[in-house]
Formats: C-alpha cells, structure tokens, sequence
C-alpha cells in the first residue's frame, strides 16, 4: 500500500515522484466490474476520486478509506434484500408453544 503513496516503484525498484495524476492512476487500478450495482459502483468511484485528491489534501484519507466500507455494506443489503425469503433460514429461536 506504501507504494501507492509514493507514485509507486519504476522499473529499477527506485520511488517515483508521487503526483496527482500517478494517484488518480493508481485509483483506477480499483476495481469496479460491469456487475456491481449502480449505488456501490458510485460509492466506488467517490473514492477513486478522494484517493487522487489526497495529494491535494491529506485529511481526506479517512473519508476516501470509509467509501468502500460503505458500498460492501449497501452492496450486502442489496443482495440480502434480493434473496427470496424461502431461501432464508431463521436462526431465532421458535415462537411455538
């Protein structure tokens, strides 16, 4: 992850000078595929794009880091809400008497 603060590393190993447009490259190397849902990719996209900015302002990196925890969540309710319910098992206890 260092390396991607650095510019990344050159063909020799040697550090590359770290500017936005090497950020803004690094984030696109993200992965978002042609089946994440629109709300996640979205979220996705938001921090490829704090990630570059974070040359400009440092602060940003808490911001940019919770992005994508926020679109694993959105992405897990999308598809926990898709299930059908007859695929579902209740692991509460039964309110039979």
């Amino acid at each position: 992850m260092m390396a991607n603060f650095i510019g990344r590393l050159d063909g020799n190993g040697e550090e590359r000078t770290m500017i936005y447009r090497r950020l803004k490259e690094v984030a696109h190397s993200f992965g978002i595929t042609s089946t994440t849902p629109e709300g996640p990719a979205n979220l996705l996209e938001d921090a490829r794009e704090m990630f570059a900015l974070l040359f400009y302002r440092y602060k940003m990196l808490t911001t940019a880091a919770a992005a994508p925890i926020f679109a694993v969540e959105d992405a897990l309710k999308l598809r926990l809400t898709t299930t059908s319910p007859s695929t579902r098992t209740s692991s509460g206890p039964s309110n039979k008497a």
